[in-house]
């Protein structure tokens, strides 16, 4: 039934510590290959260059999770102050090597949990949140993450969450499929928001009723 439906297990933000979760995480050869996954990336990627470029010089971004620095990367800018935290070494060590590799310095690194940030109250004028909130079933959890990232931030959030309003997630429940993450309704996400004290300015689907992957604009 489809009440019933296993749930594939999917890396926790807690757990993901090992160099082969980090090498996995991204991978340059399957991005550059895997159409949907280079769509996903490259929408991603334009909202977070079109806020970075509304930045003046002097502004401090944070990326978290940061994972081996995909993002990071895009918004590097000489005059921009990024910190990229990650509660995995692996994934940090992972982003040094990337930045070795590409001749590139992305950013401060900084072991930390998203749930307990070690940044002062409103010093943050971009956050970028990531890929993350999909892998936390527990709402306490997600509002906890949110409240941080709304305490530390003095300007826009980039966030993201899975979708229940999409064609890959039906077909999974009428094919019973394991279900991968936790995907919420667009309404439900922004409830979780408003419950957190941020303000939800606009959501970006990765491709229209299509992927379960959504971004969002936010605010404290």
């Amino acid at each position: 039934m489809i009440g019933q439906l296993r749930r594939k297990d999917t890396s926790s933000f807690r757990t993901a510590k090992s160099p082969e979760y980090a090498d996995a995480y991204m991978m340059d050869g399957q991005l550059a290959t895997d159409r949907r996954k280079r769509r996903i990336d490259e929408t991603e990627g334009n909202i977070v260059r079109s806020l970075v470029g509304m930045l003046p010089a002097g502004a401090r971004i944070a990326d978290v999770p940061s994972g081996n620095g995909r993002l990071s990367q895009v918004v590097r800018r000489d005059d921009l102050d990024v910190v990229a935290m990650d509660f995995s070494l692996s994934m940090l060590t992972a982003m040094a090597n990337r930045g070795d590799q590409a001749g590139s310095w992305l950013g401060r690194r900084v072991q930390a949990d998203v749930t307990d940030l070690p940044l002062p109250d409103k010093s943050i004028d971009l956050f970028i949140n990531m890929r993350l909130m999909h892998h936390i079933q527990d709402e306490d959890l997600q509002l906890r993450m949110y409240r941080q990232i709304g305490r530390v931030t003095r300007g826009k959030i980039i966030t993201s969450f899975w979708t229940t309003h999409c064609w890959r997630y039906v077909r999974r429940r009428l094919r019973g499929k394991p279900l991968r993450g936790y995907a919420i309704s667009p309404r439900r996400f922004q409830e979780i928001c408003t419950r957190a004290g941020l303000t939800v300015e606009r959501i970006v689907p990765t491709r229209r009723w299509w992927e379960e992957e959504c971004v969002a604009i936010c605010r404290p």
